[in-house]
């Protein structure tokens, strides 16, 4: 699934990240930024420190009427 999305970032819980070290590097080709909700460990981004770093204004992404929504696997 992973492999097929083509994700750039990864968002994992700091109870899955084991888990997700354990994925073959192919299946995670495409994926550039690890983010963990939770204490992150050496190449992964803490989750807390991106939200600390927002801004308070939030400017709408544009889009189009056929860009989707969320992806149903």
């Amino acid at each position: 699934m992973l492999r097929d999305s083509r994700a750039a970032v990864l968002i994992v819980s700091e109870a899955l990240l084991r888990e997700v070290r354990t994925i073959p590097d192919e299946a995670m080709r495409s994926v550039r930024h690890l983010v963990v909700v939770g204490r992150a460990d050496q190449d992964a981004v803490s989750f807390a420190e991106l939200v600390a770093q927002g801004s308070a204004e939030l400017e709408a992404e544009p889009t189009s009427c056929d860009a989707p929504a969320f992806w149903l696997y």
